[in-house]
């Protein structure tokens, strides 16, 4: 699902931006096939996450930060996250429904209203968890390490949901 920055760096540290959030989720649908057409004048044709980010805002799973414009280079937050990710998970037609274990966070008071069923789904199925002072830090940026591991809790649930 994550491929690295070059032939020889993965290049943990390096922010996620919302170019490489719209290829992970793309990629986890299976690459479908993407309607002609651009939805954002800052996506050029031919850009390696085009297709990726063009079909997460078919579906709805992906918006724009203003009338036209994506920001592909711009960095993902931890609240942006999870909220893909929640919006993913209802487009797979998956339960979207918080479970018991749903964290509080001490710094919960940041995190964005549109962002808290999302967060709370996240956090109550073990895909993003707070620091080790039990914040959220929802307007940190997520770094490529942080979102290995999301992506290896999202296989862990998927795998005890298939028993």
């Amino acid at each position: 699902m994550l491929e690295g920055t070059s032939l020889t760096d993965f290049s943990p540290n390096e922010k996620v931006s919302r170019a490489m959030a719209a290829m992970l989720l793309y990629r986890m649908a299976g690459q479908p096939d993407v309607s002609e057409g651009n939805h954002f004048r800052d996506i050029p044709q031919g850009q390696w996450y085009a297709d990726a980010v063009n079909w997460a805002a078919e579906c709805g799973i992906l918006q724009g930060v203003a009338d036209g414009i994506f920001e592909p280079d711009s960095a993902v937050s931890r609240e942006q996250l999870a909220e893909c990710m929640y919006r993913f998970a209802r487009h797979q037609e998956m339960n979207v429904e918080s479970a018991e274990g749903v964290r509080s966070f001490s710094d919960e008071d940041e995190i964005s209203s549109w962002a808290i069923n999302a967060i709370r789904w996240a956090s109550s199925n073990g895909l993003i968890q707070g620091d080790e002072q039990g914040r959220m830090q929802p307007k940190k940026g997520l770094t490529r390490a942080e979102l290995a591991a999301v992506l290896m809790n999202w296989g862990q649930r998927e795998a005890a949901e298939s028993y």
